[in-house]
């Protein structure tokens, strides 16, 4: 004992862990040592000359104390460290990254076992009544009084405890069983070795291995994902490897038991593969796996082509090199063969394909600015004509340059092979091989570009390229046109081959007669920065407002020029112009109508400013409206509108009626415009019995259902649902075939809904009844709205005592008073 005094308590805790024989009088003792000198853990990080084990046998279950589990470094190995291979990005490590996972389960499965501490809820029914809730103790025997007996349950599964209950229960004639666990202890589960989050973990009941496996966060960054094993009363119950989970998809169904251990091994080797499988990353594998192992845990090879060399780059052991010598080396493998898949990995070796050259069989390309459809194309065997490829890619574009060249590989090198196409003879006489590339040209790439800039209040400035015979007013409609309120005149700033720089002003009503020349500059302005006149309104039929900015020589050709055109349903002999004389002092406004005829608009006075010019809308030329048929209708589907006061029963008759099958009763109206149905009452399937005579608008849609024949009976009654419609049967008598009424039923508020979406009160007015059901309707009966109950007066007896004792004081006080007075 004096000797474990004196050695160093931390040496002495890695001998506890590496398994060494030691009581556990000493094993407690140096963990009160770590507890009160947690600085001897950074002692021992800076101590070199200890080191403990790399593996722990036998597994022993974590300390209580969280100081036990800061991890100790591993020593450097004789391989050098310095890997590319980021440890954090493993394969599979995403599976112990989840967070949020629900552990929750309300029912205890059948392979459950029962233990100390867990209820269990025994219910016995039929000829006896029996309800009760038993927690399992020490003993692990339940005494059941209906039996007269105790029954051993502890240490059995709940599937064995419900047979065992039912066999004795047998012998009892008309008497149900069940008996269940209704609530159990959490589990109390101890997590260790590289795991990110040793300790002891509680986690719910009927948890299964999966389960916490997840829920322990997994390893840590030296651990690993491989070496996973569940540890049960010292004994490894289960050796885990997340590949092989990911391979199978097999996890092994165990229940977690109290006391149970979950521990990861060390982190092994870490390689890298590259670009040639399905899922390219990081992976562990073991000493003992090849690279045909880790091909199969990263998906295969990918379907593209697959270079017939892999590489391999590894990392010189120390013991190899020299100080100043590379740290790696290159190891070159072929993809298929048996040394391949043989070859053993090792740890930071990183795994890729030789890039390859692809070569494609006949096929030649055709690029350049001279061809519609540039791309690759196929070429029958090993040639084909000029022309056959030029047509598959679209024929030339307008002004191709008359000029191509080829480019062909051969055994010397590039050869450069010109065509000219003068004559279109000799593109088709012309063969191409296999491998061929055709440059084409435009006739602009070997010209100088010049543009014309456009500036200022235009709705899309932008730069045209200069052509011969570009007018301005074809710049204005290229650029847009001008903006809302721009200045009548185009400003153009002209520069010369000497660049003498001068300006001209151009109406915009002459744009037409006016051409552009080389590296001419358009201006146009906003008319507010230069006036200070009132705008022009001008109303389009039923459209929002347009605002002109005055001018002085805006007339009504111009305005109508503005707009564009006019909507054919404008009313042109009809023109309303409102101006206001601003000379008196109180602002008189005028009206004049004029017809647009073309000398009248030729003709028209200027516009002064502060106009109202309105055009309106001929209600002659409206679109014929359209009423739409849907559903059991003779002929369904849209009908114009005749005339203006067209009903809907004239639209049913042009439809020839309905069909045998519709359902009257369900007619009903959807108008344009309105969310809610428009219900249409009817006498018989004739069109001519309608009794609605609403007037029909354009996009009125009339909906007609098919006759089911039934009758819906819900609320206060015992069977409420569908029946079949009898045509003879009141409303009463539905009731009735529905079970009757219920003893909460407020019959006298029952109410029918009609197919069409009326709905009518079931009033009775002696022997007759007043609303008639029909098939489709639906019959609901309300429930009893409740009253609530008044209270009553709680009789207060010192509160009367009081009363009639202040009742007889002021009787006595007024007697004494009167007998005083006489």
């Amino acid at each position: 004992m004096k000797f474990f005094k004196k050695l160093n308590p931390v040496i002495f805790f890695v001998t506890i862990v590496a398994g060494q024989s030691i009581s556990p009088e000493q094993k407690e003792q140096a963990i009160q040592l770590l507890r009160n000198n947690p600085d001897l853990l950074n002692q021992y990080e800076n101590n070199t000359d200890i080191q403990p084990k790399d593996t722990v046998t036998p597994l022993l279950p974590p300390p209580s104390t969280p100081i036990i589990y800061k991890e100790l470094e591993p020593l450097q190995n004789s391989v050098i460290s310095d890997t590319v291979v980021d440890r954090k990005e493993i394969c599979g490590r995403h599976v112990f990254q989840q967070e949020n996972i629900s552990l929750i389960n309300n029912h205890a499965p059948e392979n459950y076992v029962i233990v100390e501490g867990d209820q269990v809820l025994l219910r016995l029914w039929g000829r006896i009544n029996y309800d009760k809730t038993y927690t399992v103790g020490k003993e692990g025997q339940i005494f059941i009084e209906p039996l007269n007996k105790n029954v051993y349950i502890k240490g059995i599964t709940q599937q064995k405890m419900r047979e065992i209950i039912s066999h004795l229960t047998s012998t009892m004639t008309g008497i149900e069983v069940d008996v269940r666990v209704v609530s159990t202890h959490p589990v109390k589960m101890n997590v260790f070795g590289r795991a990110k989050k040793p300790g002891t973990v509680l986690i719910p009941p009927y948890c299964t291995f999966w389960q916490a496996l997840v829920h322990s966060m997994g390893p840590s960054d030296q651990g690993s994902i491989r070496d996973v094993r569940l540890i049960r009363n010292g004994k490894v119950l289960i050796p885990f490897d997340t590949y092989a989970f990911f391979k199978a998809g097999k996890i092994p169904d165990i229940m977690m038991q109290d006391g149970d251990q979950i521990f990861f091994g060390d982190l092994q080797n870490v390689v890298e593969i590259k670009g040639i499988v399905r899922r390219p990353g990081k992976y562990e594998v073991k000493s003992t796996e090849t690279i045909s192992d880790l091909i199969e845990f990263a998906g295969g090879f990918d379907s593209k082509d697959i270079s017939p060399l892999i590489e391999v780059e590894r990392l010189i052991p120390l013991a190899e090199r020299d100080p100043d010598s590379p740290t790696r080396r290159i190891l070159d493998l072929k993809a298929f063969d048996d040394e391949c898949k043989s070859f053993t990995l090792y740890d930071g070796d990183i795994i890729s394909e030789k890039e390859m050259l692809v070569e494609v069989e006949n096929y030649v390309n055709i690029s350049g600015l001279g061809i519609n459809v540039p791309g690759r194309y196929s070429i029958k065997g090993q040639q084909s004509s000029l022309w056959d490829v030029v047509q598959k890619a679209g024929g030339f574009v307008k002004g191709h340059f008359p000029s191509i060249e080829i480019i062909r590989k051969t055994s010397d090198g590039s050869k450069s092979v010109k065509l000219l196409l003068e004559n279109l003879n000799s593109a088709r006489v012309f063969l191409l091989q296999n491998g061929d590339s055709v440059l084409t040209y435009h006739e602009t790439q070997f010209k100088d570009v010049t543009t014309i800039q456009v500036f200022g209040y235009f709705r899309n400035p932008v730069n045209l390229m200069y052509s011969d015979s570009l007018s301005l007013q074809s710049v204005i409609q290229r650029a847009g046109g001008l903006g809302e309120g721009a200045l009548p005149y185009v400003y153009i700033k002209k520069t010369d081959e000497r660049n003498i720089i001068r300006y001209e002003t151009v109406k915009v009503t002459d744009a037409q007669n006016y051409y552009m020349a080389k590296r001419d500059q358009v201006y146009a302005f906003d008319y507010k920065k230069f006036t200070g006149k009132l705008p022009v309104v001008v109303q389009v039929d039923d459209r929002e407002s347009l605002v002109l900015e005055y001018s002085d020589d805006l007339n009504l050709k111009i305005i109508i020029h503005r707009l564009g055109a006019l909507p054919p349903t404008t009313d042109r002999n009809s023109v309303e112009i409102y101006t206001h004389d601003f000379s008196k002092p109180d602002v008189h406004t005028y009206m004049r109508r004029i017809n647009l005829t073309p000398d009248n608009i030729s003709s028209c006075d200027l516009i002064q400013e502060g106009t109202l010019v309105i055009f309106r809308k001929d209600m002659k030329k409206e679109k014929i409206g359209l009423v739409f048929l849907v559903g059991e209708f003779a002929n369904p589907g849209g009908y114009p509108i005749m005339y203006d006061k067209e009903t809907l029963k004239e639209i049913i008759l042009r439809a020839n009626g309905f069909t045998s099958r519709a359902n009257i009763y369900s007619l009903y109206m959807k108008k344009k415009g309105y969310s809610t149905d428009i219900p249409i009452q009817v006498v018989s399937n004739s069109p001519l019995k309608i009794k609605s005579e609403i007037l029909l608008a354009d996009g009125d849609s009339i909906f007609v259902g098919q006759d089911n024949n039934t009758v819906e009976i819900t609320g206060q009654v015992f069977n409420p649902g569908i029946v079949t419609y009898v045509q003879r049967y009141s409303w009463r008598d539905y009731i009735n075939s529905a079970g009757g009424k219920l003893k909460t039923a407020d019959i006298n508020k029952s109410y029918i809904v009609y197919p069409n979406g009326n709905a009518s009160r079931t009033k009775t007015r002696r022997l007759f009844t007043q609303c008639k059901v029909v098939s489709g309707s639906k019959i609901i009966v309300p429930e009893k709205s409740v009253k609530p109950e008044r209270e009553k007066p709680v009789f207060d007896y010192k509160e009367f005592l009081a009363l009639a004792s202040g009742s007889m004081t002021l009787l006595l006080t007024t007697i004494i008073v009167a007998e005083k007075i006489k």
